[in-house]
């Protein structure tokens, strides 16, 4: 196998700058970016191929506090929206186009450190998890929907993994807890339903698929396609995971490419393969390509100097990476099945 990712840039912070924990690539006033934010409040929009900035701001706003996650999502022009999980248990939105920040909403327990977006129709849907407990939000800030993660009533569980995604035509939320606790939701299709007026009251209940315990913490989930069947991809401590999303049954041997704690992960198509990259605290970056079977070989595509605590892919073989208080973008310049 020959699989070559060069460094397109990197930023270059000091010391003590913070920690990155979240980048999201989208395009702002037509130019591709990257967009990143970190402990310190601040987001940063660089070009995606130079790493030239373009803007940045509080995204925190008056709330304060530092960003936990980054998401993306469309606004009400189509423009791009992101989404910021905040220290501060406020949830907030910026326009990297106008400037403009604003509240969405309050997280309800704890704070929220893991978010994900998705979209029904015409809207947009923003859901947070953190300790315990899973919220679905409207792009108006209406809590629509929640869930707890835990299994024992008024047991907090920090919740970084969490995924949507579409299962047999119906979207999903998936999340995982640092117990290796693994929920699959139900998505309220809150377009088509008609519910008697008299008792309409948000916020629903997301209504369970499953619920099983994985071997330990979870670090980050994904739904993917592996050898004909759609399953859950699981980062488990240093493993990955796969999990049939119904019956919560484990699938296939564990899969190692770490030495420590996977953080991150995303998923997309690279070079015209599926593939899923993944970040660690051992500071590697590794591909795992997704049409070879269930037993997939990864390959650490870059050693970076710090943790890897962000990673997303692009539509154009690129992937963006959080990694200590840094930011980088490599670009996949050869992802083949031999070499």
């Amino acid at each position: 196998m020959v699989d070559r990712w060069d460094v397109q840039w990197a930023t270059s912070s000091r010391a003590d700058s913070a920690l990155v924990t979240g980048v999201v690539p989208t395009t702002v006033h037509g130019r591709p970016c990257v967009v990143s934010a970190g402990y310190d409040g601040t987001a940063w929009v660089r070009d995606l191929f130079t790493g030239e900035p373009v803007t940045s701001t509080r995204i925190t706003g008056e709330w304060g506090g530092g960003v936990e996650a980054l998401g993306l999502m469309a606004g009400p022009d189509d423009g791009p929206m992101v989404i910021s999980a905040n220290s501060s248990y406020v949830v907030t939105c910026w326009d990297p186009e106008s400037g403009h920040v604003s509240r969405l909403g309050e997280y309800g327990s704890g704070f929220p450190s893991a978010v994900a977006t998705t979209k029904q129709g015409w809207r947009s849907f923003v859901v947070t998890a953190g300790d315990g407990r899973v919220e679905v939000w409207d792009g108006g800030g209406v809590e629509i929907a929640c869930a707890h993660v835990s299994q024992r009533r008024g047991e907090t569980l920090l919740t970084r993994a969490l995924a949507t995604a579409a299962l047999d035509g119906e979207q999903v939320v998936i999340a995982g807890a640092s117990d290796g606790t693994l929920r699959v939701w139900g998505f309220p299709d809150v377009l088509k339903t008609s519910p008697d007026p008299d008792n309409f009251l948000f916020p629903w209940t997301l209504r369970e698929i499953t619920v099983s315990r994985l071997p330990a913490s979870i670090g980050a989930v994904a739904m993917v396609e592996v050898d004909g069947r759609t399953l859950v991809l699981a980062a488990v401590d240093r493993w990955l995971r796969l999990a049939d999303p119904v019956s919560g049954d484990l699938v296939g041997l564990p899969l190692s490419g770490h030495t420590d704690s996977i953080t991150t992960m995303s998923t997309g198509v690279v070079r015209g393969r599926p593939v899923a990259v993944t970040g660690s605290t051992d500071g590697t970056v590794c591909a795992w390509p997704l049409d070879g079977g269930l037993q997939i070989d990864p390959v650490i595509v870059r050693r970076l100097p710090a943790a890897v605590n962000a990673a997303a892919l692009t539509s154009d073989d690129r992937l963006a990476v959080g990694f200590g208080a840094d930011v980088a973008v490599l670009a996949a310049t050869d992802f083949s099945s031999s070499g």
